[in-house]
Formats: C-alpha cells, structure tokens, sequence
C-alpha cells in the first residue's frame, strides 16, 4: 500500500486542530468510521463511503488519510458527507492516483448540528481499472470535538472488499413458491322450470326427470359432444336418491343451466353408456308414457334398438296415511314398469300422492 509522507499527514492534522484550539485528549468512547465495501466490474464506477459511529461524543471535526492501489482503481472526486451539516468548512481535499492515496478534512463552523440525519462522514467517487483485489485503507485518523478535544478513534478500512475489474454476476431472482388457491368447486342451478336431466350427455338421450330450481347441484366432469355442446354430469346424490346403477347417468346442457366456481376447471368425463332395454316381463302395471312419441330406433324415439336406454328411478303409492315404494323403469320409449316393493314410510314423504303409473 503506498505510503504517505509523515510530515504531510502530521501538517494536515495539525491545521484542524489548531482551528479548534488545541489538542486535548480525554478519556473518552472510542469513535469508528468505517469504509463501506463494493464490488465493481472492470471500468465500472461506484461509491465507498466513510460512515461515523460518534455516539454522543460531539464529533465536530475530522482528517483523514486514505490509501489504494493505483493499478487496480482510481479515485475520481471526494467529498464531505452530511455527517457535518451544512454549516462546515473544508480544510483539505486532495487526491493523488499516481501514489494512492486521498486527504480530507473539516470542521464545522459553530455548534454541532442538534439532529443527526446520515453517518456518512465523507464519500469517494472510485472506477475499477484491472481485476484483482483491491484495499481501501485508512492509514491516518483524527476526530475532534467541538472545543478542540482529540477524540480516540478507530479506522476500519475496506480490506478485499473492493473487487476491481471482476465480473459481477447478476443475482439470480428469487421466485417465492406461492400456493395454488383451492379451486372454487363447480355448481350449476337452474332458473326455470322444465330444464331436462338426460341420462347421458345428448339431446338423444332420455329424459330422467327436470332440475330443480333455484338450487344449486355440484358438476362432477365434463362432455363436449359432436355438436361442440358442453354438458355437465352432475351430482347425483344432490338431486335425488339414487338408484342403484344410476349414480353416472345424470346429466344436463350447458345451455339450459348457469354455472358458478371454477367451471373451467371441471375434469373430462366420459359419456354414459347406453343401457339396453330389458326384455318384457309380466309388470304390475304398465303405461305409455304421452310425452315420448314413437319415433326413430333408438333412445328418444320409438322402436327398439341397441342404443336404447333405461332408467331406474323410483316411484310412490299412497293410501292416504303411508306411502309405498317402488322401482320404476322405463324404457326409452316413454314405457314404464312398476318394479320391486322398497318399502313404506309416512305419507308426508309423497304428500299423500301416488306417482307409480296405473295407481
């Protein structure tokens, strides 16, 4: 590190204190000013600054000599930080980059400043010239008070902190893992009377019975079938209670419902398969449903065929006291069959009204 003529360093002292009256030392806290580190690219630019820890020492005065390698950086300006105030008066501020070294001194000119705003009590403007290591040092220190008191003082210089010339790689950005909201589940409701449930996604399929409305009935999966319509599969259990085998055959379109919570979100779901109708067997009773006019084969229309559907769903007669339950089927042709007794239960459960065909 180069070195600074003593008698050079000694006059520059020697000025500030002689301005503030003497050379008094008490025995007091110890002051530090600190160089900050940095690190610079080559022909990069930056700031070192010289921050005071003073306490409530009156710290009313300063030199300072600081080093550096010449070859590795240079000291473009220096300048009074606002440790000072406004109020002060620069005594030295020289700056030698053949040699290495910086001087800087100053007092301030009355009292003290009552309120501390910055700890910087001086800044060097610096740019990186070759890499390797560099060191700032600070080789002489003098901090006085504002009477003229030498105050004990500690330099800590910036040793290896200044990377001259080295390449600064960017700091990679950081991306905090956020947590995936919990989708809002997917419901449908109907808004008016006469929304058909079919058994499958299709306006061919049977009808199982209408949505009920005004009430919300949570979506399960999603078909989008050769005509781009969109159909829900539905909850079953939120509708009605469910026969066995029929928990996957409640659909309805798109188009006749409004749809809330995170639709978009809602898993593909494979169509119903058709259900063949069974073959005829001595009923209790048995009707033609008006609703279904014969058509073509298949479900929906009359005829017979393969892809014709049953449903199984259940029905009520009443005595007027107690109601008796039944399974009801019906083929796709409108063509319903009482099935087997389920049981009886209080009238109030069928509000006393028979619904089983022929009773």
């Amino acid at each position: 590190m180069p070195a600074i003529p003593r008698s050079l360093s000694l006059s520059l002292l020697g000025i500030i204190f002689l301005i503030l009256g003497g050379f008094a030392v008490g025995a007091q806290e110890q002051v530090t000013v600190t160089l900050t580190p940095i690190i610079l690219a080559a022909e990069e630019s930056g700031i070192v600054e010289g921050q005071i820890e003073c306490a409530d020492l009156g710290c009313s005065a300063f030199a300072v000599v600081i080093t550096f390698d010449p070859e590795a950086l240079q000291v473009d300006t220096a300048e009074i930080g606002p440790f000072l105030g406004e109020d002060f008066f620069p005594v030295e501020n020289e700056i030698d980059n053949t040699e290495g070294w910086v001087r800087l001194a100053a007092v301030i000119l009355g009292d003290p400043p009552e309120e501390i705003e910055s700890k910087v009590l001086f800044r060097l403007y610096v740019t990186a010239i070759t890499p390797g290591l560099a060191e700032l040092a600070i080789s002489e220190l003098e901090i006085g008070d504002a009477v003229g008191n030498s105050l004990p003082a500690l330099g800590v210089d910036s040793r290896a902190a200044l990377e001259a010339g080295a390449t600064v790689e960017a700091t990679p950005e950081i991306v905090e893992a956020t947590e995936e909201p919990e989708p809002i589940p997917c419901t449908v409701m109907a808004t008016e009377l006469g929304m058909p449930i079919r058994v499958g996604p299709g306006n061919n399929r049977s009808v199982r019975r209408s949505m009920p409305v005004d009430t919300a009935i949570r979506v399960l999966g999603q078909y989008v079938d050769e005509a781009g319509e969109r159909w829900w599969k539905l909850q079953a259990e939120d509708i009605e209670e469910i026969v066995a085998g029929e928990v996957d055959r409640y659909w309805v379109a798109e188009a006749d419902v409004t749809a809330n919570g995170d639709c978009e979100k809602v898993a593909a779901a494979d169509p119903s398969a058709y259900v063949a109708a069974p073959v005829a067997q001595p009923t209790p009773t048995t009707t033609q449903s008006a609703e279904q006019p014969a058509g073509t084969p298949g479900e929906g229309g009359g005829g017979t065929g393969p892809s014709c559907d049953t449903t199984r769903s259940t029905c009520w007669v009443s005595d007027g006291w107690l109601c008796y339950k039944y399974e009801l089927l019906c083929d796709c042709h409108g063509n319903c069959t009482v099935g087997g007794y389920l049981g009886f239960f209080d009238g109030s459960l069928c509000g006393y009204a028979s619904t089983c065909p022929g009773s």
